[in-house]
């Protein structure tokens, strides 16, 4: 290893840890070849050693370079440990795994799974370019591996074919996430190290630059251009002003698909603001699936107007409810931002604040004071709004329209949830016989509820003369906050049939049960421990027993009063046990393994699911699973919404 500056030598021992060669380096730190002696397995070790702010001491440590530099060096250090044991919470085929990490010699390292294999990098040194169909078979696991991550509000910095690997059995997995690198930017005079030319979007130029999730998708973007044109795209620094940059849809016209191409070039945009917000609204666009534009400006108002039987006038005044609607619901629930306070976190890093009418776009508009961007399909979703496409060939009416407004509270927030594989049952040892055996399980990508759905959801469809007029006595008084936000108990698996078929009526929404696969499977969001934050049920993570979860509501609490899971679910744990779609059988000898409802067995008694607000931890675990009668009504069970992709 003497040929890397500052390594440490062949055979070097860290604990149990022996290193054996150099992966590579950077401005910030080594990635060794490992040796656990402990497992016998190969490992990655990466050590923290930031170049201008530190050197290898006596005894092989690392110490700052001088008293100045100590500062900024502890900064990053505390945060290189911090974010590892964040990335240690993903557990994603396509993410690197991180076993350990830990202090010694005056620094730290992260003990990371060792992807055997070779970079995307070297592959295309050999094969000079990929294929369209090549390179989906890529970024498609890429892609659902970094929703994950980007699901706890995280973000990767930098994408790079170097940083793909693709394993001996062909898939490939996102390497280096760089902490030191997100830890000392904002620190230490050295800025231009955390860039990777051709590959990093402007904002990255900057230590104070807007990055969030659109700074990723820049450089998988990057990344497909490098890989159909041959060539990586021209640095960012020279397309701020006369971009030279050649389109892929220009480049590759006829190499593969027009709305594939088309996607690409969106993520290339050097505005940020243009840029798809999500990897699930950029997986849609490279997938074909959106037809009309991401963005639209205030002047398509009137286009908009054009193609359906509303004015432009009515259209804003809908528009402004749907967009309005969302700042209401974030600022309730404590995420808004003000106009001139950014925000760190990558879902959240475009600002929110109120929107006037001649401010307002389909997009939906700028705010005051600063310009920002909505996706047109948010808004349209709170407001519950079609296409103008769609109203041209419905002829809806605005009054028509604005009753669908108002029935855009009675979905509630859906989440996206990646597809994915896996291990479905007792992981953990502990469980009971209808857990077992444990089984792969293949999910399909949907949505589920973000919330359980409310008494005030429910109140709403027997107003509207749905639900067979049953309005559920909750038998407790709730205090000032009252029962509306509320998880909707005492409705039995039949009467959650006859809500679902009530919405479905009044949206075209294809809204369903969850199915019990589903379920856990979001429920885990990638983790395999006995709860998605790990095996200790911890302090006021969920409602449940108060002789164990911390503070005590002493029966249901409102809505979104816990932290969310690695893929943005609230109270999946406790509260109430969700109703699923399953029938119930005593084990899962002969489930199903492609996710869908197993509807043989005994349906008379459907399955429940997270349990409810008088269980004890060992009753909420992922794996943990329970029945009820179809035509009962419990005090603990609830139930929350599915809808497909």
């Amino acid at each position: 290893m003497t040929d890397y500056l500052h390594a440490l030598p062949s055979g070097y021992r860290i604990e149990e840890y022996e290193l054996v060669r150099v992966l590579g380096s950077g401005g910030f730190g080594i990635t060794y070849l490992g040796y656990d002696h402990h497992l016998d397995k190969a490992v990655a070790v990466k050590e923290y050693l930031p170049n201008d702010l530190a050197v290898r001491g006596d005894n092989q440590s690392v110490l700052p370079k001088s008293t100045e530099d100590t500062p900024d060096y502890e900064w990053g250090l505390t945060r290189f440990l911090s974010e590892a044991q964040t990335l240690a919470r993903f557990d994603h085929r396509h993410i690197i795994k991180v076993h350990r990490f830990f202090r010694a010699h005056g620094t730290g390292y992260i003990v990371m799974e060792y992807a055997e294999g070779e970079t995307l990098s070297d592959l295309l040194q050999r094969k000079g370019t990929l294929t369209e169909a090549e390179l989906k078979q890529l970024l498609f696991p890429i892609l659902d591996g970094l929703e994950v991550v980007h699901g706890a509000d995280f973000l990767h910095r930098d994408i790079k074919p170097k940083n793909i690997v693709i394993r001996d059995d062909g898939s490939p997995v996102l390497i280096d996430f760089g902490s030191a690198r997100q830890a000392v930017a904002g620190k230490s005079r050295s800025v231009t190290a955390i860039v990777t030319p051709g590959y990093a979007p402007i904002e990255q130029y900057s230590a104070k630059g807007h990055q969030g999730i659109w700074t990723d998708i820049y450089g998988l973007g990057a990344v497909c251009y490098r890989c159909l044109t041959g060539e990586p795209p021209d640095d960012a620094t020279e397309r701020l002003r006369e971009d030279p940059l050649i389109p892929a849809t220009q480049r590759c016209k006829g190499k593969a698909g027009k709305a594939f191409l088309e996607a690409i070039d969106r993520a290339l945009r050097v505005d940020e603001g243009e840029r798809p917000e999500s990897v699930a609204e950029w997986r849609e666009m490279l997938s074909n699936k959106i037809a009309a534009p991401a963005y639209r400006r205030i002047e398509e108002t009137e286009k908009l107007a054009d193609q359906s039987s509303l004015s432009a006038a009515e259209w804003q005044e809908i528009l402004l409810a749907g967009a309005n609607r969302l700042i209401k619901e974030r600022r309730k629930k404590g995420t808004a931002k003000s106009t001139t306070q950014p925000s760190s976190s990558p879902s959240q890093g475009r600002r929110d604040g109120p929107l006037s009418k001649l401010m307002l776009a389909g997009l939906v508009g700028a705010l005051v004071g600063g310009a920002a961007y909505w996706r047109f399909a948010e808004v349209r979703q709170a407001a519950a709004i079609r296409t103008p496409v769609e109203l041209k060939t419905a002829a809806i009416s605005g009054r028509e329209l604005k009753a669908l407004a108002e029935q855009a509270a009675m979905v509630g927030e859906m989440v996206s949830i990646p597809g994915g594989t896996f291990s479905m049952g007792d992981l953990s040892g502990e469980g009971i016989t209808s857990e077992k055996p444990v089984h792969a399980v293949t999910i399909r990508p949907f949505k589920l509820g973000k919330y359980e759905v409310t008494f005030e959801q429910w109140d709403a469809c027997v107003a509207d003369g749905g639900c067979n007029g049953y309005s559920p006595h909750d038998g407790v008084y709730f205090g000032e906050s009252g029962r509306g936000n509320r998880p909707v108990l005492r409705v039995s698996w039949n009467e959650v049939q006859s809500f679902i078929d009530w919405l479905n009526n009044k949206t075209s929404g294809n809204f369903r049960l969850p199915t019990e696969a589903e379920w856990e499977y979001a429920a885990r969001a990638g983790s395999t421990t006995k709860y998605s934050w790990g095996d200790d049920i911890g302090s006021n993570r969920a409602n449940c027993h108060n002789d164990y979860c911390g503070e005590s509501w002493e029966f249901t609490a409102p809505v979104g009063s816990f932290p969310a899971n690695a893929w943005g679910l609230h109270d999946m744990y406790g509260n109430v046990g969700e109703l699923v779609q399953d029938c119930w059988k005593n084990s899962y000898e002969g489930a199903p393994t492609d996710g869908s409802a197993w509807m043989s067995g005994d349906c008379y008694l459907r399955v429940v699911r997270g349990n409810h607000w008088y269980s004890s931890p060992r009753y909420l675990r992922s794996a943990y699973r329970t029945s009820v009668d179809r035509t009962d009504r419990f005090d603990g069970v609830g139930f929350r919404l599915a809808q497909d992709e």
